[in-house]
């Protein structure tokens, strides 16, 4: 059995929706959380040197506001 990719289930998922989405707009949010704030910053950067959508956050609390 094939597992889709996540892009493949991102968009299924919003066909089912009723909203169109391209596989170039569909982009996963990597959130990176430490509480060393250099660390958190330096695998941020290293996410978005291969292309990848990410942020930092110092704290759980900050995630979720």
């Amino acid at each position: 059995m094939r597992r889709p990719s996540l892009g493949t289930a991102a968009v299924n998922k919003d066909k089912a929706l009723g909203i169109k989405v391209t596989m170039s707009e569909a982009r996963l949010l990597i959130a990176v959380v430490d509480d060393d704030k250099s660390a958190g910053k330096a695998l941020g950067r290293l996410l978005r040197a291969v292309g990848l959508h990410a942020e930092t956050f110092v704290s759980g609390s900050e995630f979720l506001k």
